[in-house]
């Protein structure tokens, strides 16, 4: 079990991004203690390298653990963002109207690689160049930094791609759904050629079939009130894939999209207001570590779990209360 230390009120964000704290209080961004000037938001944190990067103004600066002040990596006048992809290679993005992106990969001498002008939203995954439109993920082209376009994907009729893509040993892997999320569908695509390499589809309720979907360290885990599993989506197999039931309580929902891995465990949240619980799933031995109940006003709920140094960060959605618990 665990035991609340401390508390901090107007709390907007607190994230893990790999081994660095992140938390917005007071729309100010700490990382790891250091005060981040001119940042609110733990999403407008990158990492490369081993090192934070953050834009502002123009310009891509570095925070890195030798240092308390930030250093300047490049500045691309008019750019929204500038996002390193190798050690001298750089991804940027400038609005030009409301319809219309400027999209360029330059070097540090300010020698373009590629540029084009679009009303596309276009991102660096694995490596590559992933541009799907703005106002429906049905379809996106996987293209080269350079430029070179390498596939066009289309998805299966009324299918619409949810949340982030994600890339792991030159696998794109990413979920869709269609028809009011009455149909999931799980997709691996080749980075380098854009052929699938897998695909699982499941129709309601696919919570009992497919529930991996916290990635962290090259695999997939997810636990639901019914089973847990632990997805490779580069073979596109599941390594671990139980039934739980028996073991939680009847009042237990886990709530699917906000758990996180950490410490050999699966940290996840369930239920909202005076139904609120949190714990730990102990991965190696496939069984729950710990649930502890932690009653909110009204129907609050807790965001996504985040565990860092030896104690556990659960911010409140609705009062934007971050409590810090410890091991007792």
């Amino acid at each position: 079990m665990m035991k609340h230390i401390e508390s901090y009120e107007n709390c907007s964000g607190v994230r893990n991004l790999f081994g660095k704290l992140l938390i917005v209080c007071n729309k100010i961004l700490f990382a790891d203690g250091v005060r981040v000037k001119g940042i609110n938001a733990v999403d407008l944190v990158d990492f490369y390298n081993g090192d934070l990067h953050f834009n502002l103004e123009s310009t891509l600066f570095q925070l890195n653990k030798f240092s308390k002040e930030p250093k300047m990596v490049l500045f691309v006048e008019n750019s929204e963002s500038i996002t390193q992809i190798e050690d001298d290679l750089f991804f940027c993005f400038t609005r030009i109207s409301r319809r219309e992106f400027k999209y360029s990969v330059i070097n540090s001498a300010y020698e373009v690689l590629w540029e084009e002008v679009n009303d596309k939203f276009i991102d660096v995954i694995g490596g590559k160049l992933v541009v799907t439109n703005r106002l429906d993920r049905r379809e996106f082209w996987l293209r080269h930094v350079n430029g070179e376009i390498i596939s066009h994907f289309q998805l299966p009729e009324g299918f619409n791609i949810f949340g982030n893509m994600e890339a792991e040993n030159n696998t794109l892997f990413f979920t869709s759904y269609k028809e009011g999320n009455s149909f999931m569908l799980s997709t691996g695509v080749d980075l380098n050629t854009g052929v699938v390499k897998w695909n699982y589809e499941y129709s309601v309720p696919y919570e009992t079939n497919f529930i991996a979907t916290t990635y962290y360290e090259k695999l997939i885990y997810g636990l639901s009130k019914k089973f847990f599993q632990v997805f490779d989506p580069v073979k596109g197999e599941f390594l671990v894939d139980i039934q739980v039931d028996e073991a939680l309580p009847d009042n237990l929902f886990p709530d699917v999209n906000r758990q996180a891995v950490a410490d050999g465990r699966l940290w996840f949240v369930s239920g909202q207001g005076r139904t609120v619980n949190f714990g730990a799933f102990d991965i190696e031995k496939s069984e729950i570590d710990f649930i502890q109940s932690y009653p909110l006003s009204e129907d609050d709920q807790f965001d996504t779990p985040v565990y860092h140094d030896g104690k556990l960060h659960l911010r409140s959605i609705g009062s934007n209360t971050l409590y810090i618990f410890e091991r007792e």
